[in-house]
């Protein structure tokens, strides 16, 4: 096997030659601070062929350091990685630019995977970084993209976008992140379709606003499914514009299963000046499978220590599974408003994903959780609302779990209440109903109330009903607080063939001088089959205070018995600890 290429010089390509070879890297152009002309990155070289292809070589940078000039910095594309008969080789990284001056900037796109093999195509490589160093310029840039992946037994994956950033403390201009590959196609009858390239970062520190590049699509494979989405680009902005993660791309459709969601992009403002909108991308939908539907992705997380209106993303939504079971949705992204922040905006809480329908439906994903950091702040703090659950499509499927409320967390004076949970998704006549949610924890760092959110009761079933959902935990941290903490308390277990047990109740502790009120234990759902218990009662939950009354919860009840059954176990009462 021949070695690796040398590398380019100046400008120019670097190739590898022999079987399984790998490509040269591109040479850098790196012109000094006084120099006018043009500067471009070498190409890199394409991998060799062989049983296993070679990958491309790297792009070559490009590098302008006169601010006064006005010529082109355009990075070197990477090379394509070589065709392989088991694995094909991965395709180069895009070179990168910089420039001081005021021309135009690109920087090299990733290569593209090689195609063919009997375990997989080659993964494209990642757009180059492209980046700005200075308020002159108005060149609006546009981020690299990554290379796309290969085809082969199994697809290979797309490269991630490029970053783009603009350093410029007066730049009017937007700053988006590159798109990211595309998956390669799965050609394998059990194969699996390549998964998307996430999109780029998109990062100012001037005026104008920063954008998550667009993610890359998965693609089709054999009966191993479709592909997973590419997760969504990140979006940073320093300075005084808006932060916009980009959505998760949607999971390919499969053979047996479907690809997941991939997961929203993630937005910032870390400048506490700035009045700009934060707001991170959703997850992407799973896609549909006739075995199992893809999971929905997680909806991105949101920061800001600015003035202005925050959002997370959602959670995506699982897909659809005929033959097994429905994709679980995705939890809601968290969000954070950083303790530097003066802000007087309410934040709304991510919603979780809703679970797909399938023979068994898909749990719902759980709400996101929300933060104030703000000692001053005022505000109340709820978490996030659980997603749907997906239902049965079968006669003796089961629904899915209900989605779980998202945590709630202050610093202020403001309660912080953990987020609503939902029900369990409907089972078939001779399946089970799905479990209710549990509550959102709350936890006050400051000087407020604390509560716990409820459990939702299990949803009726024909075999049996769900489980109730645990009730959410409520903490007060603070020494000096004078605030309660309530926790939630427990669903109550479904009625079915065999009744749900009851779900535990919530803990409460506060270190300050309030109460600590646990939750109550849920009580079991009540059978209907000859010589079947009644579901079990759920413990009450322990409390724990320092200086204030400690009320531990009660525990639920027993369920009625079917005919010639026993009555369920009652559950036990919490303890003070």
């Amino acid at each position: 096997m021949a070695g690796a290429g040398g590398d380019g010089g100046d400008g120019g390509n670097g190739a590898g030659t022999g079987n399984c070879g790998n490509g040269g890297s591109g040479g850098i152009s790196d012109h000094n601070p006084i120099s006018t002309a043009n500067a471009t990155g070498g190409v890199g070289g394409q991998g060799g062929t062989g049983v296993t292809g070679g990958d491309g070589g790297t792009g070559g940078g490009a590098l302008i350091r006169n601010p006064a000039a006005t010529a082109t910095a355009t990075g070197g594309q990477g090379g394509a990685g070589g065709s392989g008969s088991t694995q094909s080789g991965n395709g180069g990284n895009g070179g990168f630019a910089y420039t001081k001056g005021t021309g135009p900037i690109t920087a090299g796109t990733g290569g593209d995977g090689g195609n063919g093999g009997s375990f997989r195509g080659g993964n494209g490589g990642n757009g180059g970084s492209l980046e700005i160093d200075t308020s002159a310029s108005t060149f609006v840039p546009v981020g690299a993209s990554g290379g796309n992946g290969g085809s082969g037994f199994n697809g290979g994956s797309g490269g991630v976008g490029g970053t783009v950033q603009i350093d410029g403390t007066t730049s009017a201009q937007n700053a988006t992140g590159g798109q990211g590959g595309m998956g390669g196609v799965g050609t394998g009858i059990t194969g699996t379709g390549g998964n998307g390239g996430q999109g780029g970062l998109g990062i100012t520190y001037g005026q104008g606003n920063a954008f998550g590049g667009a993610p890359g699509a998965g693609n089709t494979g054999g009966l191993g499914g479709g592909g997973n989405g590419g997760s969504g680009g990140n979006a940073e902005n320093w300075g005084t514009g808006n932060a916009t993660g980009s959505a998760g791309a949607n999971g390919v459709d499969g053979g047996n299963n479907g690809g997941d969601g991939g997961v929203g992009g993630a937005a910032a403002i870390h400048n506490t000046a700035s009045s700009g909108t934060v707001t991170a991308g959703m997850g992407g939908n799973g896609g549909n499978g006739s075995i199992q539907g893809g999971n929905g992705g997680t909806g991105g997380s949101a920061f800001t220590v600015g003035k202005g209106p925050i959002t997370a993303g959602t959670g995506g939504n699982g897909g659809t599974g005929d033959i097994f079971r429905g994709g679980n949705g995705g939890n809601g992204g968290s969000l954070v408003i950083g303790s530097a922040s003066t802000s007087t905006f309410a934040p709304v809480g991510a919603a979780g994903g809703n679970g797909g329908n399938g023979f068994n439906g898909g749990n719902a994903g759980g709400g996101g959780s929300v933060e104030i950091g703000i000692a001053s702040s005022t505000l109340n703090v709820v978490g996030g609302t659980g997603g749907v659950a997906g239902n049965a499509t079968d006669v003796n499927g089961n629904g899915g779990g209900g989605g779980a409320g998202g945590t709630a967390i202050t610093y202020g004076s403001g309660s912080a209440t953990g987020g609503v949970a939902t029900a369990g998704g409907i089972g078939g006549a001779n399946g089970s109903g799905g479990n209710g949610g549990n509550g959102g924890v709350a936890e006050n760092r400051g000087t407020g109330d604390a509560f716990g959110s409820a459990g939702v009761d299990g949803t009726a079933g024909g075999a049996s009903g769900g489980a109730g959902g645990n009730g959410g935990s409520a903490y007060v941290t603070n020494p000096t607080s004078p605030g309660n903490a309530t926790a939630g308390d427990a669903g109550n277990g479904g009625d079915g063939g065999a009744g749900g047990a009851g779900g535990l109740g919530g803990f409460a502790s506060n270190t300050g001088t309030g109460f600590a009120k646990a939750g109550n234990g849920g009580n079991g759902g009540d059978s209907s089959a000859a010589f079947t218990d009644g579901g079990d009662g759920g413990n009450g939950g322990d409390a724990h205070a320092v200086s204030g009354i400690p009320t531990p919860g009660t525990g639920g009840l027993g369920g009625a018995p079917g005919s010639g059954g026993n009555p369920g176990s009652p559950g036990s009462n919490g303890n003070v600890v």
